[in-house]
C-alpha cells in the first residue's frame, strides 16, 4: 500500500491558482498571460503523484521493465514537465499546445494502470486510488484549457462588440482569470461552472 496518499489530499487543501494577464489587465497584451506553473493545482497534483506510480509500479515483473512499468511512469513525467514547458510559451496558444499534451498523458496513465491491476502487476487499491486521482487531474486540465481557450485571438474576435466600448470576451475574462480549476474537487454538474480560487462551488 502507498503511504498515506497525500497527494490525493492535494486535490482538497491546495489553493489553487490565478491568470494574471502582463502589467495587470488582459487588455494590454490579452494573448500574453503571466504564468507560475507552481501556483496550479494540475501541476502540483500530477507532481505528487509521480512518487506513487513509481512506487506502484515498482511491483511490476522484470520482463515488464521495459514495457507495462516504463510506459506508465514515462506518461506520469510527461504531464508536469509539458506543464512547465508550457508556461513558459509567449503566447496562450503556445500554452495550450502543452496542455493538451499534458491532457493526453494524464489520460495514457488511467488505461495501463488498470491493466496493471487486472494481470495482478498493480496492488488494486492503490491502482485503483491512483486512477482516481488522475480521473480528477484530467478534469483539472480540461477545466484550465477551457479558460485559457477563452483568452485566444479567435475568442477575443468573436466577442469583439461593433460598438468602440472596451473589449468583451464572449466568455467570461473575470471568470477565466479566477478559475480555480475546482473540477480536482469534484466532477461537474452538468454544466460549465468556474469557481473562483480559494472558494466553494
Amino acid at each position: 500500500m502507498v503511504g498515506d496518499w497525500t497527494c490525493v489530499r492535494l486535490l482538497r487543501d491546495y489553493e489553487g491558482f490565478r491568470l494574471r494577464a502582463l502589467e495587470g489587465t488582459i487588455f494590454a497584451e490579452p494573448d500574453r498571460v503571466a504564468r507560475d506553473y507552481s501556483q496550479l493545482r494540475v501541476f502540483v497534483l500530477s507532481d505528487a503523484l509521480i512518487g506513487p506510480v513509481y512506487k506502484v509500479t515498482g511491483h511490476c515483473p522484470p520482463d515488464e521493465r521495459f514495457g507495462l512499468r516504463s510506459q506508465i511512469r514515462r506518461a506520469a513525467v510527461s504531464v508536469p514537465t509539458n506543464i512547465v514547458e508550457g508556461s513558459a510559451m509567449p503566447t496562450t496558444s503556445g500554452y495550450l499546445r502543452f496542455l493538451y499534451v499534458s491532457l493526453g498523458s494524464a489520460t495514457e496513465v488511467s488505461y495501463p494502470l488498470g491493466l496493471g491491476v487486472r494481470l495482478g502487476f498493480v496492488h488494486e487499491t492503490d491502482g485503483l486510488r491512483l486512477i482516481l486521482a488522475y480521473s480528477r487531474l484530467i478534469s483539472g486540465l480540461q477545466r484550465l484549457a477551457n479558460s485559457l481557450e477563452c483568452l485566444k485571438p479567435e475568442a477575443r474576435s468573436r466577442g469583439r462588440p461593433k460598438s468602440t466600448a472596451p473589449l468583451q470576451l464572449t466568455c467570461s475574462i473575470d471568470a477565466a482569470l479566477r478559475a480555480g480549476v475546482a473540477a480536482v474537487d469534484g466532477a461537474e454538474d452538468g454544466r460549465r461552472h468556474v469557481t473562483p480560487a480559494g472558494e466553494e462551488g
